[in-house]
């Protein structure tokens, strides 16, 4: 009897055992995430969900219920993954709907170009969308100053050589982004960059100053991201900058006198670059390598950037930039933080921080070219971007940069001299237009 007993003892834990370690069905996951969707209780919802795909359960009605929920909680980012997954399920006009919204407002806009080429042409007429290769075009205006005169007690070595220190710029630029293909896009952008600069030099052992030392400057860039597929991406990226710069030079006259002539002296220079990007619904992560040539001299500039989505949109976001220099043997770091944000309907607010104490380099994808011969400390500053329309982008900007110079000699021989460090202003007005 005692036998018997303990059997059925045995039987009983071991059928609890049994039940307890039994994992909920397709039934139960499916009834739960449904009633959850019903209720708008989407942080449960998503939470469920999880457990569900933790589970092995994947099916289309899942995906479009956690999407949607993730939709709803404005977290954009991370509903296109689960839009993505449901279009494999079931390809229709509501998944893609959901899908191009979830890409654009989640700072997406080549992957909302993608998905439209799936779309019904009752759907494209309903979003407003048109069959267009042009995407947006910019205009911007800047303008940097110097705080202030060089000092008094500046002077330059008594020796062959000069030194140039900035004293402001005009820049005016333009660009146009378009579509190339149904996974890429490309952007072409052309700046002029006049800048008044203040030349001091040591010739035939006399010093000269010449107050009126201005370049002019032509850049043209041009950029291509190919889109691999829902994480991965791919930049490539060029620019050639012609610079024209003053020159002098003596001529005899008939009568025996002497005078100046001015020429110009050209500089050409280019940039090479290329960045992978992977991109998941928090984080986006890139790396990639550039080769700029300045004044025919090489730099190679090894790059990581890490974008950080808090809210899976793009409410509040950072950009973390790590960057590496190496140039004839000499190396050196430098990095830049940027950190923005949605303050009102319309209004976002983003400051950035750069560090470093380098010239001759790039920032943004090759877009921004540092090829004057200052060297930049750091740069921190912010700009207001108004949606002015659903089109129209209106943005405000203010830098304050610190930057210095230095007497550079004429014999190779002879190392740099006479740091002078300034600061200066930079404010800058952009307009963009999407069509």
């Amino acid at each position: 009897m005692f036998k018997t007993i303990g059997i059925s003892i045995v039987l009983l834990f071991l059928s609890v055992l049994q039940v307890q370690g039994q994992k909920p069905d397709f039934v139960y996951y499916d009834s739960l995430t449904y009633h959850q969707y019903i209720n708008k209780d989407y942080g449960a919802l998503l939470k469920t969900g999880k457990e569900a795909l933790h589970a092995g359960l994947d099916y289309y009605y899942l995906r479009m219920r956690m999407g949607i929920a993730a939709y709803q909680k404005k977290q954009y980012r991370v509903a296109a993954v689960h839009f993505e997954k449901a279009l494999h399920f079931n390809d229709n006009d509501l998944v893609r709907e959901y899908l191009y919204y979830a890409y654009l407002w989640g700072g997406e806009p080549l992957l909302a170009q993608e998905s439209e080429k799936g779309m019904s042409s009752e759907l494209q007429k309903k979003l407003k969308l048109k069959k267009k290769g042009l995407l947006s075009a910019e205009a911007v205006a800047a303008f940097l100053t110097r705080n202030g005169n060089v000092p008094d007690n500046f002077a330059i070595p008594d020796k062959e050589g000069l030194q140039v220190i900035p004293k402001q710029f005009y820049d005016a630029t333009v660009s146009l982004r378009h579509k190339l293909g149904t996974k890429s896009q490309m952007t072409h952008v052309f700046t002029y960059l006049n800048k008044q600069n203040e030349k001091y030099y040591y010739t035939d052992n006399k010093h000269y100053f010449d107050p009126a030392y201005n370049t002019n400057q032509f850049q043209y860039y041009i950029g291509t991201f190919f889109s691999l597929n829902r994480s991965w991406g791919l930049h490539v990226n060029g620019q050639v900058s012609v610079l024209a710069m003053p020159e002098y030079t003596e001529t005899r006259g008939r009568m025996g006198y002497t005078y100046l002539v001015k020429t110009n002296a050209w500089q050409t220079d280019y940039v090479l670059s290329a960045s992978v990007v992977k991109d998941f619904a928090f984080v986006s992560v890139e790396g990639g390598l550039a080769l700029v040539n300045i004044g025919n001299q090489a730099a190679w500039q090894p790059e990581l950037l890490f974008r950080i989505y808090p809210f899976a949109n793009l409410d509040l976001y950072t950009e973390s930039g790590f960057f590496y220099q190496l140039r004839s043997g000499e190396a050196a770091f430098f990095q830049q933080q940027k950190i923005g944000g949605k303050l009102f309907r319309k209004l976002w607010l983003e400051g950035s921080y750069f560090s470093g104490g380098v010239s001759g380099f790039v920032l943004d994808n090759s877009v921004l070219l540092f090829n004057g011969p200052e060297e930049i400390k750091w740069m921190a500053g912010g700009k207001l971007i108004y949606m002015a329309g659903s089109r129209t982008k209106l943005t405000l900007g203010y830098q304050h940069r610190r930057q210095a110079t230095w007497f550079v000699p004429v014999s190779n021989t002879e190392t740099r001299s006479n740091k002078t460090s300034l600061n200066y202003s930079l404010f800058y007005i952009l307009v963009s237009w999407s069509f």
